[in-house]
C-alpha cells in the first residue's frame, strides 16, 4: 500500500481525488496540503497539513518526515482570467511554488537515497496555441496567458525531477467542470445566475465577453479517474492530454443550463478585448492517454455534467451559501 501526498487537497479537484483515494485498496494514506487552516478529516486514512505551497522550510520538513510513494501536485492559481488581472500571483503559487516542491523532493532524496516518489503534475490545455485540428502531445506550445505561462514553467521545472530518474506524469488537463466547483467560471456562474432568478422568480441577463470560441469540456469525474491511473500503471510516464475529445462552443454551453430552466434568460455578448483568449478552437485529442492505459471519458458534459451543476447550484442558493 502506498502514501500518498496532495497540494491543493481541498481544492475543488483535490478534494474529490482525495475522496477517490481514500476508498483505494492501494492507498494506505494520505497528507493533504491546503491553505485553509485546521481542517478536519472525515477519513483516518488522511491528515490535513495547513502550508503555502511557497513555503520551502515546511515543505522540506513535510516530506522529509513522510517520505510519500507518489506525489500529486494540484495546488495553483487556476483561473486563466485572473491571471491577466495579477500575474504576479498567480507566477508566485504556480511558478515559485512548484520551485519549491521540487527543490524539497530532490534535497529528500539527495539525503535519501531510497526516496523515489512518482509526481503527477495538474497542467493545463493552455499551454497549447489555438488550432482547427485535435491538438495533440505533439502540438505546438505556445501559451497566451500569464496562467499559460505558469503552467508551462511547472513542466520545465518538474524536468529536473526526470533528470534525477525519478518518474513523472504529466496531465495537461482541458476544461473539467462538475459540482462543487466555484462560480467563477462561464457553466458554474451561469448555473448560479439561473438558480438565483430560480429562486427570485425574476428574469435574467447573462453578460459573456464572446460565445463563439470551442473548447474541449470533460467531466471532473474523468478527470479524477485520469489522475489515478499512475498507481495503477507502473510504466506510465511523459505528457498526456486528459479531455473529451470533443469540441463545444461557448454557446452550446451556456443553451444546456438555459434550456432547462423556465425562466426569461436574455444573453449579451461584449468582447473583453483585454483578454484575448477567448477565441478560436482548443479541442484535444486523448489517444496516447487511452494507448498507454484504456482510459477514456464516460461522462458527456451537456447530458451527464451540466444538470448536475444546475442542480448542485440550485442546492447551494437554497442553503443561502450565495448573497441574493
Amino acid at each position: 500500500m502506498k502514501k500518498v501526498l496532495i497540494t491543493g487537497a481541498t481544492g475543488f479537484v483535490g478534494s474529490l481525488l482525495t475522496r477517490y483515494l481514500e476508498v483505494s485498496k492501494d492507498v494506505k494514506s494520505i497528507l493533504g496540503l491546503t491553505q485553509q487552516v485546521a481542517v478536519t478529516s472525515r477519513c483516518s486514512k488522511t491528515i490535513y497539513v495547513t502550508c503555502d505551497i511557497r513555503s520551502r522550510v515546511l515543505l522540506l520538513e513535510l516530506i522529509k518526515d513522510y517520505q510519500p510513494d507518489y506525489i500529486f501536485h494540484l495546488a495553483a492559481k487556476s483561473k486563466v482570467d485572473s491571471s491577466y488581472d495579477d500575474p504576479d500571483s498567480c507566477y508566485s503559487v504556480n511558478i515559485i511554488g512548484t520551485e519549491a516542491l521540487v527543490s524539497a523532493i530532490l534535497n529528500v532524496k539527495l539525503a535519501i537515497p531510497s526516496f523515489q516518489p512518482t509526481v503527477i503534475l495538474s497542467s493545463s490545455s493552455e499551454v497549447y496555441s489555438f488550432s482547427s485540428s485535435l491538438i495533440t502531445e505533439e502540438s505546438v506550445i505556445s501559451p497566451r496567458s500569464p496562467y499559460g505561462v505558469s503552467k508551462y514553467a511547472q513542466e520545465l521545472i518538474l524536468a529536473r525531477l526526470q533528470d534525477s530518474g525519478l518518474r513523472v506524469v504529466c496531465y495537461r488537463f482541458f476544461n473539467h467542470s462538475g459540482p462543487g466547483r466555484a462560480p467563477v467560471y462561464i457553466d458554474t456562474s451561469t448555473a448560479l445566475a439561473i438558480a438565483k432568478g430560480e429562486k427570485k422568480n425574476k428574469s435574467i441577463t447573462l453578460r459573456f465577453s464572446t460565445l463563439k470560441a470551442v473548447r474541449d469540456f470533460l467531466d471532473v469525474r474523468d478527470a479524477v479517474a485520469a489522475y489515478q491511473l499512475p498507481l495503477r500503471y507502473p510504466s506510465l510516464t511523459g505528457a498526456f492530454n486528459v479531455c473529451s475529445g470533443y469540441g463545444l462552443s461557448l454557446r452550446d454551453l451556456v443553451d444546456s443550463f438555459v434550456k432547462v430552466t423556465q425562466l426569461d434568460v436574455e444573453i449579451i455578448e461584449s468582447q473583453n478585448l483585454l483578454i484575448p483568449t477567448h477565441g478560436g478552437s482548443l479541442v484535444g485529442s486523448s489517444e496516447k492517454l487511452y494507448k498507454h492505459t484504456s482510459w477514456k471519458p464516460i461522462f458527456e458534459y451537456c447530458v451527464d455534467t451540466s444538470p448536475v451543476i444546475l442542480s448542485d447550484m440550485r442546492s447551494r442558493v437554497d442553503s443561502g451559501e450565495f448573497a441574493m
